[in-house]
C-alpha cells in the first residue's frame, strides 16, 4: 500500500490487534503524520456516527500534552484515523530501554499527561486506556495518544460478551466489571497504574495470563512503588496506593487533582474540599471578562433552565437541536472554552447551514480567543468570512456588524470598529448591544466617560442585564468612583445572585481597597458559582501568590495552564511563583511559552528577564529588560529585573534607582523593597 486517501505512506510504525501504525505524509501540505488504520464498522451506521462524533471533538481539542487526531476516514473498505506525529518514543519503550525513570522525572511526566487527559475529560471524553505504550515522549513533553475513537472501534461496549476494551494491568476494577456507570476515575486509576510502571519498571497487577492479571486488579491490594523502590517520597507511595483504590470513591476525583498532588508533593486527604480546581485566568479584568462578559449577559438561559422542548415537527426539532447548541456554546465562552464553544457552533451548523447566529456566534469565539493567540492569522480570517457569511444569509442580523467591530478594534483598527457599530445601530437605534460593545471597546481604549454615556443608554434601553452592570461598574472603578462601581455589583448581582463575575469584580474592588479578606471570599464566591470561571482562579492565585499561600496559588495557576495552555497570563503568574518556590527550569519554561504567546507585552519580557537573573544569566536578563522597555516603561518587574543586573555588576546605587521605580509602580512589594535595602547595605559597604 503506497497510500490512502491524500496521504502517502512512508513506513510502518507498528502493529496491534486494533490495526496499523503508519508514518505517512499529507500530500496537500507535506506534513509528515501517523495515521491508523481502523477495523470496518460494516453497516453499523449508529456507531458510524458516534465516531464522527467523537472525532469532531477531538479536532476541536488543542493541547500540549495531546496527540492531535487530525482527520478521520470511516469510508470502506479501509477506515483509518490520523494523527499529529511524535518524534520520539513511548514511555514503555524508554523504561524498557533504560530501566525505571527517576522519581522527579516520573512526577514531571506524569502530572503533564494528567494535564491533557484533563482536558479531555472537560470535553466529555474519558481515554479508558491510559498505559504507559499510550504515552509518547518527545521534545516538548509528554503526549498521551490513542483515545477510545480507535480502541472501541469494533467494541461498543464493555459489557459484550468476551469483548475487554483496555489493557488488563491498567484497567480499573469497574472497567473490567462492565459498569454502565464509569466516569473519569477510570482514567485516574490508569494515571496512578502509569505512574506505578514509570517508577517500578512493571505494571501494578500482573499474572500469568490475562485472567490470573484480571483476578488480581479485582482481589488483590494495591501495591505500593516504595517495596518495589528505595528512596521513593512516602507521599508519592500514597498517592499511587490511592489512585489505585479498588472503590472509586476513594481514589482523586480528577485528573487535575491527581496532577495537583503530584504538583504539591503531599498524598490527598480526602476530607480536603478543595478538588473543584482551578479554571484558566487573566491578571486582566478586561482580558477575563472580555466578550464573554458582554455577550452572554445579553441571552443567556439561567442554570438550570430547561432546554426547548421537544417538537413532533422535524422542522421544529431541527430549530430546537441549534437553538440549544447555540445556548450550550454561550455557556462555554462566558467561561472562556472558546474551542468547545466553537465546536458546539460548528455541529449547529452541520444541523442548519443557514443559521446566521450560529455563524455570527462562532465568529465571536474567534475574537474572544484573543489576537495573540498562536493561529491569531487564522482566526481573524475565519472572524471575516463568518461574519460575511452571517450577512449574506441575514443582511440585517446586526450581531455580525457587532461581532466585526469587537474584532477591528482587537486589532488595533479603532475608526473600522466604530464604523460596524454604526452601522448596527443604523439598522437597529434601539439595539442595546450595540451600545453596549461600544461602550466596551471605549473601556479598553482608556475613553472611560465616553464609554459611561454608552453603558447609560444600554441599561436604558434594556436594564435586566447584569453584565452591563458588570461592565459598567468596572468602568467607574476606573474612573476611581469605587463606591458607585460597588452600587454597579450590587445592581447586578440582586438581577441574578448567581453571576459569577458580578463577584468576581467586586472581589478586584475589593482587593484595590486593601480589603483583601472580602476579596478572597468574593472570588470563593465566583468560584463556587462557577468552578469554571477561569479570570477569578487568577485572581485568587494572586492574592494567594501575595500572602504567601503558595500551595493553594499553584494548585490554582496549574489548573489555568491545564484547561488553557495557550493563556500567557497564567504561564506568567506561573512562572514567577516558579521563582518563590525554587523550581527555576519551570520558571523559565512557563515564562519562555508566555514569550512566544505573547511577545507583544512588555509584562512577557520582564518575567523572562526576572527569572534569568536569579539563573544568574546577566546578560540575556539585561536584553530582555531592554525589550521590555521598548513596549513600556511602566512595568515594575522591568525596573527590579534591572536593578538585579545592575547588583550583578556591582553597580548599587544604579541598582538602587531601578529599584525606586519598580516601587513607585508597585509601592506595595514586599520584594522590591528588601531587595532595595540589601543595594543599599551592599553600596554603603562597597564606599
Amino acid at each position: 500500500m503506497k497510500q490512502l486517501g491524500p496521504y502517502r505512506i512512508l513506513d510502518e510504525l507498528g502493529r496491534g490487534g486494533m490495526g496499523v501504525v503508519f508514518r505517512a505524509q499529507d500530500t496537500r501540505d507535506a506534513r509528515v503524520v501517523a495515521l491508523k488504520t481502523l477495523p470496518s464498522v460494516g453497516a453499523d451506521l449508529e456507531l458510524l456516527e458516534r465516531f464522527r462524533r467523537e472525532a469532531t471533538v477531538l479536532r476541536g481539542i488543542s493541547h500540549a500534552n495531546l496527540v492531535r487526531v487530525l482527520d478521520l476516514s470511516l469510508e470502506p473498505p479501509l477506515p483509518y484515523a490520523v494523527f499529529e506525529y511524535v518524534e520520539g518514543e513511548t514511555l514503555k519503550q524508554r523504561v524498557r530501554r533504560e530501566g525505571p525513570l527517576p522519581w522527579e522525572l516520573a512526577v514531571r511526566v506524569l502530572g503533564e499527561v494528567a494535564a491533557g487527559l484533563a482536558e479531555a475529560h472537560a470535553r466529555g471524553l474519558l481515554h479508558r486506556d491510559v498505559k504507559p505504550a499510550n504515552v509518547l515522549l518527545g521534545a516538548g513533553g509528554a503526549k498521551l495518544a490513542d483515545f477510545g475513537l480507535v480502541k472501541d472501534f469494533s467494541q461498543e461496549s464493555l459489557t459484550q460478551s468476551g469483548a475487554i476494551v483496555g489493557t488488563p494491568s491498567y484497567m480499573a476494577p469497574e472497567q473490567i466489571q462492565g459498569s454502565k456507570t464509569v466516569d473519569v476515575r477510570i482514567d485516574v486509576y490508569g494515571l496512578a497504574a502509569t505512574l506505578y510502571f514509570a517508577l517500578t519498571g512493571r505494571p501494578p497487577f500482573k499474572g500469568p495470563t490475562q485472567v490470573a492479571t484480571l483476578t488480581a486488579v479485582l482481589g488483590d491490594p494495591a501495591p505500593t512503588p516504595g517495596r518495589a523502590v528505595a528512596g521513593l517520597p512516602p507521599w508519592l507511595d500514597a498517592l499511587c496506593q490511592q489512585g489505585l483504590a479498588k472503590e472509586r470513591a476513594e481514589r482523586p476525583p480528577s485528573a487535575l487533582a491527581f496532577r495537583a498532588a503530584l504538583r504539591g508533593g503531599a498524598p490527598l486527604r480526602q476530607t480536603r474540599p478543595a478538588w473543584l480546581l482551578p479554571g484558566v485566568a487573566s491578571l486582566s479584568l478586561l482580558a477575563g471578562l472580555g466578550a464573554c462578559a458582554l455577550w452572554l449577559g445579553s441571552t443567556r438561559r439561567r442554570a438550570g433552565t430547561p432546554p426547548p422542548a421537544a417538537h413532533a415537527d422535524p422542522l421544529a426539532a431541527t430549530a430546537n437541536a441549534v437553538q440549544a447548541l447555540i445556548d450550550k456554546a454561550k455557556l462555554k465562552l462566558r467561561n472562556e472554552d472558546c474551542e468547545g464553544a466553537r465546536a458546539d457552533l460548528t455541529r449547529a451548523l452541520a444541523l442548519d447551514p443557514t443559521c446566521a447566529q450560529a455563524f455570527g456566534d462562532r465568529a465571536g469565539t474567534y475574537v474572544s480567543q484573543g489576537v495573540r493567540d498562536e493561529n491569531s492569522q487564522q482566526h481573524e480570517a475565519q472572524v471575516l468570512a463568518d461574519c460575511a457569511r452571517a450577512l449574506e444569509l441575514d443582511p440585517t442580523y446586526v450581531d455580525a456588524y457587532v461581532q466585526r467591530g469587537l474584532f477591528y478594534s482587537r486589532t488595533g483598527r479603532p475608526e473600522q470598529a466604530r464604523q460596524e457599530l454604526s452601522r448596527a445601530l443604523e439598522i437597529d437605534p434601539r439595539y442595546r448591544d450595540a451600545y453596549a460593545t461600544r461602550a466596551f471597546i471605549a473601556t479598553e481604549a482608556g475613553r472611560y466617560a465616553e464609554a459611561l454615556l454608552d453603558y447609560d443608554r444600554a441599561i436604558e434601553l434594556d436594564p435586566s442585564k447584569p453584565a452591563t452592570y458588570v461592565n459598567r461598574g468596572f468602568t467607574k472603578f476606573a474612573l476611581g468612583r469605587a463606591d458607585d462601581a460597588l452600587g454597579d455589583l450590587a445592581l447586578a448581582l440582586s438581577l441574578d445572585s448567581n453571576y459569577s463575575q458580578a463577584y468576581e469584580v467586586r472581589g478586584m474592588i475589593h482587593e484595590d481597597l486593601g480589603q483583601l479578606a472580602n476579596a478572597l471570599a468574593d472570588l470563593g464566591s465566583a468560584l463556587e458559582i462557577n468552578p469554571d470561571n477561569v479570570s477569578a482562579r487568577a485572581k485568587r492565585a494572586r492574592l494567594y501568590t501575595q500572602q504567601g499561600d503558595y500551595a493553594r496559588a499553584l494548585e490554582d495557576y496549574d489548573g489555568c495552564v491545564a484547561r488553557n495552555p495557550t493563556r500567557a497570563s497564567a504561564l506568567r503568574g506561573r512562572a514567577l511563583l516558579g521563582v518563590k518556590l525554587g523550581d527555576f527550569a519551570g520558571a523559565l519554561r512557563d515564562s519562555e511559552r508566555a514569550l512566544e504567546l505573547d511577545p507583544q507585552r512588555a509584562a512577557s519580557h520582564a518575567t523572562q528577564a526576572w527569572i534569568l537573573c536569579h539563573l544568574e544569566r546577566y546578560a540575556e536578563a539585561n536584553r530582555a529588560c531592554g525589550q521590555a522597555f521598548d513596549l513600556s516603561r511602566e512595568d515594575a518587574l522591568t525596573w527590579a529585573s534591572l536593578g538585579l543586573v545592575r547588583a550583578s555588576q556591582a553597580r548599587f546605587d544604579s541598582a538602587v534607582e531601578a529599584f525606586d521605580q519598580a516601587l513607585r509602580i508597585e509601592p506595595d512589594s514586599a520584594d522590591y523593597a528588601a531587595l532595595r535595602a540589601r543595594c543599599l547595605e551592599l553600596g554603603a559597604q562597597q564606599r
